[in-house]
């Protein structure tokens, strides 16, 4: 192999790990976008770090390296391509990365089969804008029961396309002992945790990023910037950092000060088997997309039906394990998309339908510690169903 100017030895499970975490990171729109950001791979005495950046946003994973055979001191770019080509390299051997001389671009060399095959990679074609600082400023800690409560209050964060992940996000708010709170018109939920001292949203872009098992397991340790600073906050787990955009806190923080008390609330008693029941049949319908009905029917059941084809009855069993009795007042219709129904399984706690004070039927839980989340059905509720409150009627089948 022709020695370049830069020669780096790399890990090829290292690599594959890299490519994995990156693909969590949906970059800003108008840049190259995930497929075409270059990577950079610098090494040092200590190790070897590979990073995406897109003048916004920058995700780094770093590798100490402890054997003669992998190491060396630069700094490359590759492309999607060339990452992709190098992973191709046999699990536990080593790629080395060498910048050509003659001609522009990457060499590379692994092995593939047993047998050490060359390929020429081109140069990355563009570079991407300077990667963000990291803040300088106060730290703190935040446990792993934080990541986790993050990951589950993602998901009534509502996105509509790739610019919507930088528009919206998660707010961390220190009120009341501190809070995660996400939400949009027809979503809302929110969960104590351990935040820093200073309210802000991250975007749903670097949430995708921490909900990564390199992230997700760990406790994260926090970086604030000092005021005056570019509003960017920065998250280390061992040898993993993100460095992403603080946004201003959400429309959300004020309303999620106090427990939604809908107008009109009944019990829904699901045990754990059920719940994982409605989450195994919510993934196997074939439409993803399609609404999902949810009423009562007679007999204590819960009826799902999507399309007027696929349909599950679940019964409701009140005390001792009997069969719930009927509701004394008309059960109002939910219409919810199954993103939004397996969002508010998961959240666990005990679940509730309702009606809110503006007449649309909702889907409410409320889990331990205060937690709370609650999805609005996509169809307002029927005219009958709050003029029937109290009756001890229900509308005919």
């Amino acid at each position: 192999m022709n020695s370049g100017t830069e020669c780096l030895r790399v890990p090829a499970d290292f690599l594959r790990e890299a490519r994995r975490l990156f693909g969590r990171l949906r970059l800003r729109p108008g840049t190259a976008g995930a497929g075409g950001c270059p990577v950079e791979v610098c090494g040092g005495f200590d190790g070897i770090s590979l990073a995406v950046a897109d003048g916004r946003c920058r995700l780094e994973t770093f590798r100490r390296i402890w054997t003669a055979e992998a190491g060396g001191r630069g700094c490359l770019w590759l492309s999607r391509r060339a990452l992709a080509e190098a992973c191709r390299a046999d699990p536990g051997t080593v790629v080395e990365l060498s910048a050509c001389r003659q001609a522009a671009g990457t060499l590379l060399r692994l092995r593939c089969g047993g047998a050490w095959l060359e390929s020429h990679q081109p140069p990355a074609g563009h570079r991407p804008p300077a990667a963000p600082a990291p803040p300088e400023g106060e730290r703190i800690q935040l446990p792993v029961r934080t990541l986790e409560a993050l990951a589950t209050v993602a998901a009534f964060a509502g996105w509509e396309s790739a610019a919507g992940l930088w528009r919206r996000g998660v707010c961390f708010s220190p009120a009341d002992g501190g809070r995660l709170i996400a939400g949009d018109r027809r979503r809302l939920a929110c969960v104590p945790a351990v935040v820093p001292p200073r309210a802000f949203r991250l975007p749903l872009a670097a949430v995708r990023v921490l909900r990564h098992p390199d992230f997700l397991g760990y406790a994260n340790e926090v970086t604030l910037p000092r005021p005056g600073a570019a509003p960017r906050v920065m998250f280390r787990a061992w040898d993993h950092l993100l460095v992403a955009p603080m946004l201003p806190p959400g429309p959300w923080e004020d309303e999620a000060r106090l427990v939604p008390d809908p107008a009109d609330v009944r019990p829904l008693p699901l045990d754990e088997v059920e719940r994982e029941h409605l989450l195994g049949w919510l993934r196997a319908l074939r439409d993803p997309r399609a609404p999902v009905t949810v009423q009562w029917r007679d007999g204590g059941m819960l009826a799902l039906e999507q399309g007027g084809e696929c349909e599950l009855q679940v019964p409701l069993r009140g005390r001792a394990g009997l069969r719930a009795p009927p509701p004394p007042i008309a059960w109002p219709r939910l219409r919810l998309s199954p993103r939004d129904l397996a969002a508010v399984l998961r959240f666990g706690g005990r679940l509730h339908i309702g009606v809110d004070c503006g007449g649309r039927a909702l889907l409410a839980c409320q889990g331990p510690g205060g937690a709370f989340c609650r999805v609005a059905s996509l169809a307002r509720a029927a005219a009958g169903c709050r003029g029937m409150r109290g009756s001890g009627r229900r509308p005919a089948a």
